[in-house]
């Protein structure tokens, strides 16, 4: 599904974090690999510890588990 990169690639991708009965959140995928991604976004505070990340512009959507956030950025595992 995501044969796009390698694991552990850094890369610069557009997504969207889906969070039921909230408007989409624009971020930035940093880094992304099979089993989870480093997202950028303005304040991960606000993130859910479960959400559903769509990476554009292939529309993949990924159900996605928080395991750590600092500053700007979240790390994901994909469930």
């Amino acid at each position: 599904m995501l044969s796009m990169t390698l694991s552990g690639n850094r890369i610069r991708r557009k997504g969207r974090i889906l969070i039921e009965n909230r408007e989409d959140v624009l971020v930035s995928i940093v880094a992304l690999s099979e089993v989870g991604a480093r997202i950028s976004l303005s304040d991960a505070i606000q993130v859910p510890n479960a959400f559903t990340l769509v990476i554009d512009p292939q529309q993949i959507r990924m159900a996605c588990q928080v395991l750590w956030h600092s500053g700007g950025e979240v790390g994901v595992r994909f469930d």
